[in-house]
This record gives C-alpha cells, sequence and structure tokens, in this order.
C-alpha cells in the first residue's frame, strides 16, 4: 500500500505539466475558500468545489500512475 502511494506522489510530480495542474488546482481552491470567508461567494460553492476537486485528483492521480506503470513496463 506504501508503494502504491509513493507511485501515486511520483506521478503527479512527473511532468511540468502535471506539477502546474496540482498548484492550479490547490490556488483555485484556496481562493474559493477565501471567496466563501469573506462572504462574497455562497457557501454552498465550496461545498461543491472540494469533493470535485479531489475526485478530480483521484482520478488523473490513478490514470498518470497507470500510464507511467506502463511507460515503465515496456520500456524494459
Amino acid at each position: 500500500m506504501l508503494n502504491y502511494f509513493r507511485e501515486g506522489r511520483e506521478s503527479q510530480f512527473a511532468t511540468t505539466g502535471r506539477r502546474w495542474y496540482n498548484f492550479l488546482s490547490g490556488a483555485a481552491l484556496l481562493v474559493i475558500l477565501g471567496l466563501v470567508f469573506m462572504s462574497i461567494a455562497p457557501a454552498w460553492i465550496l461545498w461543491i468545489a472540494i469533493p470535485q476537486g479531489i475526485a478530480v485528483d483521484i482520478w488523473l492521480t490513478r490514470k498518470w500512475t497507470r500510464e507511467d506503470a506502463l511507460k515503465r513496463s515496456s520500456a524494459m
């Protein structure tokens, strides 16, 4: 299980595009959080954005881990 977590973490930061995605998605959630706390945006937006962000991150991490594993196995 720890190996799977390590591979997932490595796949998230393997390329520049993946790193940018991670930083921008985190920044977007922080902006939404800030807007909600400043009472500019309604709280339901935060309750939709957090699970959506988590779901997309899980899906992309699994996809990237699978792609990286296929590349490593075909290179051998």
